[in-house]
């Protein structure tokens, strides 16, 4: 089977855009720990290793439709940002960010290109399901 297609390429905008059409606006508002043990995971590594409190910042790359930016902000008041290429992806994670009350900076393109107006500004950066599509 061939990936040239973008049908079938897991980086292409048409593959992720039609993900996103599919899916329930709210699929889950927040980590479920007690139900997820990735999620119990991760909320584990975060407070090992990021700070619980006080004025930092983070971006997550993948960003469409996480529930990550919405803890991160409410849960250890992070500065958060998210990237994601697909507008779609954007208006999940705002919704998502909405649901919660709370706010990140959602940024539409793509982590592959070059920000240089990103160097510097965050304190930590992660994915959770983006990068090893490239």
């Amino acid at each position: 089977m061939s990936t040239s297609s973008s049908n079938n390429v897991l980086s292409s905008k048409d593959t992720w855009r039609k993900y996103y059409s599919g899916k329930n606006v709210f699929p889950r508002r927040q980590p479920q720990p007690w139900l997820k043990p990735r999620d119990y995971h991760v909320i584990r590594i975060f407070q090992k290793y990021l700070p619980q409190e006080g004025n930092w910042s983070i971006i997550e790359f993948g960003c469409g439709g996480s529930v990550w930016l919405p803890w991160l902000s409410k849960t250890l008041k992070a500065r958060a940002a998210g990237v994601d290429y697909s507008e779609e992806g954007i208006a999940k994670a705002r919704a998502l960010l909405d649901a919660n009350s709370t706010d990140a900076k959602l940024i539409l393109g793509s982590f592959l290109d070059d920000h240089p107006e990103w160097y510097g500004k965050f304190d930590a950066a992660f994915s959770s399901g983006v990068i090893e599509h490239f």
